[in-house]
């Protein structure tokens, strides 16, 4: 047939909130690690890096620190 792909309106959107959520996600940890080492928490970033769970619960801590 060899017509055009077609990309659904709900792809889209899907795609451009995948983008936004990245951004934000990217922003977060890095106003995280700009906090953790302005404090002199390096064992906290480190653990941060290799702990998904621990970096969730800093952001968390973050979030109701602004």
């Amino acid at each position: 047939m060899g017509g055009k792909v077609l990309e659904l309106e709900s792809d889209k959107l899907i795609k451009k909130g995948r983008q936004i959520g990245e951004q934000i996600g990217e922003k977060n940890v890095t106003e995280l690690t700009k906090k953790l080492l302005a404090e002199n928490r390096l064992d906290d970033l480190k653990r941060s890096v290799e702990d998904p769970e621990y970096q969730r619960k800093l952001l968390q801590e973050m979030e109701g620190t602004k």
